[in-house]
């Protein structure tokens, strides 16, 4: 194989790579904003039924702000272990 070619082969793994890594992160931030939706849905929905306190809503606010820090730690946490090796992008890009 010439050089020209390994550079090539480099620039398309490198290519692959960029997008898969955007792929994921556009994914799992869409479940990630999807999950904190429905959760404010659920609180918000539990809130017209149950007439609740004030000490019943700052529960609730507190409950939906701990998860919403939840789901962007488990986010960032998700994304820290996208390391994709070479030698597998290497035998997806062939």
């Amino acid at each position: 194989m010439s050089s020209s070619s390994i550079e090539l082969l480099k620039e398309k793994i490198k290519s692959v790579q960029r997008r898969r890594t955007f792929i994921f992160f556009l994914r799992q931030t869409s479940l990630a904003l999807a999950s904190i939706a429905v959760l404010f849905l659920v609180l918000v929905s539990l809130e017209m039924f149950i007439q609740f306190t004030r000490a019943g809503h700052i529960t609730l606010l507190c409950i939906f702000l701990v998860s919403v820090f939840a789901f962007i730690l488990w986010l960032i946490r998700v994304i820290r272990k996208l390391s994709v090796d070479e030698q597998r992008l290497a035998h997806y890009v062939e």
